[in-house]
């Protein structure tokens, strides 16, 4: 099975007026006032590496990174919890037809009828072990 990660990685709120049930959350609590969505995504990432997939794709864009030190980090985070796996790192966010279609190329490429899509970066696997998502694989 694959891991296809495709995210826009900011640390920038939504514009006030957008999402009102966020921007009450945010105001009431420190915690998520300044969260750094770069460690979140990290985070979510960790929670998928006991399943066994057949090659990563990490595709994404970091804004307010110039000199380019998140990507650098998160990269060397990612090589660390996937050391064996094959990875594909793509710097481009798929906010195109064009640009996800360049995707879909690289995916079947890989000849795996699987594709676990992660498409936030604040969404962990949370089952309480891996056996849960065997048994779904079993029953299809």
């Amino acid at each position: 099975m694959i891991l296809y990660f495709d995210n826009f990685i900011t640390d920038e709120p939504w514009k006030k007026g957008n999402y009102l049930e966020l921007e009450e959350i945010r105001g009431s609590d420190s915690l998520y006032k300044s969260s750094n969505n770069l460690d979140i995504a990290l985070y979510s990432l960790n929670s998928y590496v006991e399943i066994d997939w057949s090659h990563v794709v990490i595709k994404l864009e970091i804004s307010g990174d110039p000199e380019g030190n998140k990507r650098r980090r998160f990269e060397k985070s990612i090589k660390r919890l996937f050391p064996k796996k094959k990875l594909h790192f793509i710097y481009k966010k798929s906010d195109s037809q064009e640009e996800y279609l360049k995707t879909l190329k690289l995916i079947n490429s890989f000849k795996d009828e699987w594709v676990f899509y992660t498409g936030n970066v604040d969404h962990p696997f949370i089952a309480p072990n891996k056996k849960t998502l065997d048994v779904c694989f079993d029953e299809l």
